[in-house]
């Protein structure tokens, strides 16, 4: 299997970066989208930010998909 991450690569700031956002449903619905969390790699795939964003309103949809 190919690695995700390139071994005995540079781990810093690169000039090409993934930026990935997770997205979580509030509202009564769920239909409105705010930020959950955000992943920052550098190019070579090793981990420069991964945080996680408390969103001010109440979680009502985790975007979850279920598998019947």
């Amino acid at each position: 299997m190919r690695e995700l991450v390139k071994q005995k690569s540079f781990k810093g700031l690169t000039k090409i970066v993934g930026i990935d956002c997770e997205m979580v449903g509030t509202g009564s619905d769920g239909s409105h989208s705010v930020l959950a969390r955000v992943s920052i790699v550098n190019f070579f795939g090793h981990c420069l930010y991964d945080k996680y964003v408390k969103p001010m309103e109440e979680i009502t949809d985790y975007r979850t998909h279920s598998v019947v």
